[in-house]
């Protein structure tokens, strides 16, 4: 009687709790999953069964930058019994299909029967809520606000952006950039005109495998009329809602086939801006909504990223000026050498009748 409200009692706090217990095997196998209802609004038990977790969540954060990290976690658990405590929060996402991510504490331990034998680890998955979600953000910003502008190239700059906010903050990061930007020539200033082309200088995806609309790189204009072009109208940020009945996304079929198949329910678009010139925008995508403490966090970061980029594309124009210098300063064509031990930019005398040459 008393087992059987233990496990009652186990079975209701599970069920209205949002987190998630798996039972693993001792080749840390999912064997249960029974109490792990609430975790992401629920994973079929048939669908995890006999996998390891690491094939069902895909788990990212400065803890566990790698699958191999989470097993040797729970390995360790395993071998030693020593439970693992709550880590640092992690972002999940299911890695079967398009979904939501949520942010979780990750904790394990060792089960054994009543005679000490081991039977496998229990790996615990805690929902961190929303006030934790928007508390790990922020920290998360802090910490990109001091990585931003570690380099001195333009491209390299961007790329270091979309790294850092994938998939802390995005599942999906794209920045583009006007192309004189790229040059190092001086931005235009807003509102930036429809045939002012943009390449795009930066791309990162958490999901596989990557779904990508158009190649780094490619130079191309903004569809008219969308929320990126508007953004670098009025250099203010947009936050949209996506889905299949989106219609700006027609002018651009690529793009809305790579939202599609990417799962990204919203659209957040930053202008890079600095002093009313336009140098470029970012636009993030994500499988769960957007709050106004995000966006306000975003437009910060934006504007340490303009500044950074702007830093780049002067740095960028010096050098490209003093490469110029330099070959107009080289001679039109090199002095000639043809004796040795004879005076540069002179011919060696020839050697008297009869003499022969040696070297």
């Amino acid at each position: 009687m008393i087992a059987d409200v233990q496990a009652a009692a186990a079975e209701a706090w599970f069920a209205h709790y949002p987190v998630g217990l798996y039972v693993l095997d001792t080749q840390l196998r999912i064997v249960s999953a029974d109490l792990a209802t609430q975790i992401m609004g629920g994973v079929p038990t048939e669908r995890v069964l006999g996998r390891r977790l690491t094939d069902v969540y895909s788990f990212s954060s400065p803890s566990f930058s790698s699958p191999g990290q989470i097993e040797a976690m729970l390995r360790e658990v395993l071998d030693s019994g020593v439970p693992a405590p709550e880590r640092d929060m992690v972002r999940l996402r299911l890695r079967d299909g398009p979904g939501r991510a949520c942010w979780a504490r990750v904790s394990a331990f060792r089960l054994e029967d009543q005679h000490g034998a081991v039977l496998g680890v229990a790996a615990v998955l805690a929902d961190a809520g929303e006030l934790e979600t928007r508390r790990a953000r922020l920290r998360l910003f802090s910490e990109l606000w001091a990585q931003v502008g570690r380099t001195l190239d333009v491209v390299g700059t961007c790329q270091d952006v979309a790294d850092a906010l994938v998939p802390g903050v995005a599942d999906l990061a794209v920045v583009e950039l006007v192309d004189s930007v790229v040059r190092g020539e001086d931005p235009p200033l807003a509102p930036l005109g429809r045939e002012v082309p943009l390449r795009r200088a930066a791309f990162r995806s958490s999901g596989e495998p990557l779904v990508q609309a158009h190649p780094a790189g490619e130079l191309r204009t903004l569809p008219f009329p969308s929320p990126y072009a508007q953004a670098l109208t009025d250099l203010k940020p947009r936050v949209v809602d996506l889905g299949p009945d989106t219609p700006w996304l027609s002018a651009d079929p690529a793009r809305a086939e790579a939202i599609r198949a990417s799962g990204a329910r919203a659209l957040i678009t930053v202008p890079l801006a600095l002093r009313g010139a336009v140098l470029g925008l970012l636009c993030l995508y994500r499988t769960e909504q957007v709050d106004e403490l995000e966006v306000d966090s975003l437009v910060r970061l934006a504007a340490v990223i303009a500044l950074s980029v702007d830093r780049a594309r002067l740095y960028t124009r010096e050098h490209t000026v003093a490469a110029a210098v330099q070959r107009q300063l080289l001679p039109a064509r090199p002095c000639s050498h043809t004796g040795v031990g004879g005076e540069i930019g002179t011919t060696a005398a020839p050697p008297p009748d009869g003499a022969t040459s040696s070297l």
